[in-house]
């Protein structure tokens, strides 16, 4: 180092920059993050790379907060299913409890090694998602599922799920298609699953609004084949938006969002579809069905790739 670096000292009145700049040493970790987001606000910014935030970042906390403006913004990258996992299978787990008698829960490297065949087309579905949501899912009943979603209220008054007769005889069909008796308390196996977890889901591409619900469902199967939403992934969908730290459910269908999730996961049966959503005037989530010869602009489907894990 030279003699000048060695003797240098601020002018008089002028401290170090790194002792006394509030900007740079009590801005929170989130802060940090925007200011060095912004610097990529210009009018190239839908061109940033995600993986550039490995560039200027220190260690996992910031990297997490980085990626998480970067959703915000649309600037998310093509998923990493080994962070991705990671990252969010906590959370995941804690929405689903293992009784004595019970298939113990997955390993997060069992869940991993799950993903590991996914086709293009799986993975291009994944990545046009606005917000995918990691599933541990239980290979139990469905009441068993509907039961923990109802034993999680959050929200001010909020009542148990609304369930329609229909639905009830949805939900056997679901339950023999899985392999479960209905009404069985005991969870026999695990699936993991990716889906779409964006408060109120946008239309996909191709898909119209101002057709029937029938040939929305046919264009659905030949677009995005096997990937749409079934009752037990919406409800684990829910049940986890009441578990935020600020509670917040999906489809406030006669609210903020004007949306309800047709769950095409689910055959049709008797000319009726299965849905779900959120009613703010009833304080509760509601399982109704819509009659596959009507059109509906407030219809939306959500996509989902599950896996069998163990």
């Amino acid at each position: 180092m030279s003699e000048v670096h060695k003797t240098h000292t601020p002018p008089d009145g002028i401290e170090e920059r790194r002792k006394v700049d509030p900007q740079r040493t009590e801005l929170s970790l989130e802060a940090h993050g925007v200011r060095a987001l912004n610097r990529f606000a210009g009018p190239n910014a839908t061109d940033f790379d995600a993986t550039t935030a490995k560039d200027f970042t220190e260690g996992d906390n910031m990297r997490d907060v980085m990626e998480g403006f970067l959703e915000q913004r649309e600037f998310r990258g093509p998923i990493n299913i080994e962070r991705f996992v990671g990252k969010h299978f906590e959370a995941a787990k804690a929405l689903s409890t293992v009784k004595e008698g019970d298939k113990a829960f997955p390993s997060v490297e069992d869940a991993v090694r799950t993903f590991a065949d996914l086709s293009p087309e799986e993975l291009a579905d994944i990545n046009q998602m606005q917000k995918p949501v990691f599933q541990l899912l239980p290979v139990t009943s469905s009441q068993q599922v509907l039961k923990d979603l109802n034993c999680n209220k959050h929200m001010d008054g909020q009542v148990d799920a609304y369930v329609s007769p229909w639905t009830e005889g949805a939900f056997k069909r679901a339950d023999a298609r899985d392999g479960v008796t209905d009404g069985v308390e005991t969870i026999i196996g695990w699936n993991v699953a990716i889906t779409e977890g964006v408060n109120a889901p946008d239309v996909l591409e191709g898909d119209d609004v101002n057709k029937k619900l029938e040939d929305r469902f046919e264009w659905f199967q030949i677009a995005h084949p096997n990937r749409g939403t079934d009752l037990k992934r919406y409800m684990k969908l829910q049940q986890a938006g009441f578990a935020k730290e600020t509670a917040r459910p999906v489809d406030d269908s006669w609210g903020q969002d004007k949306t309800w999730t047709m769950l095409n996961g689910e055959s049709t049966h008797d000319n009726r579809v299965a849905g779900g959503g959120w009613r703010g005037c009833d304080h509760r989530v509601y399982f109704l069905e819509g009659y596959v010869y009507n059109q509906d602009d407030y219809a939306r489907f959500r996509l989902s790739v599950m896996r069998r894990c163990a």
